[in-house]
């Protein structure tokens, strides 16, 4: 059980780092963005 916990708080932090780094990320192309939602924020002002 313990490894498993392990596996699965590695997998969020990977999960929470490439979130923060798409949210503070533009769009390259002339496509669709979509807006960055509350929770979102909020989570990336309290790291």
């Amino acid at each position: 059980m313990d490894t498993k916990r392990k596996i699965l708080e590695s997998m969020s932090k990977v999960a929470f780092y490439n979130a923060k780094k798409e949210a503070n990320s533009a769009c390259i192309l002339l496509g669709y963005q979509p807006k960055m939602s509350k929770e979102m924020k909020a989570k990336l002002k309290s790291k």
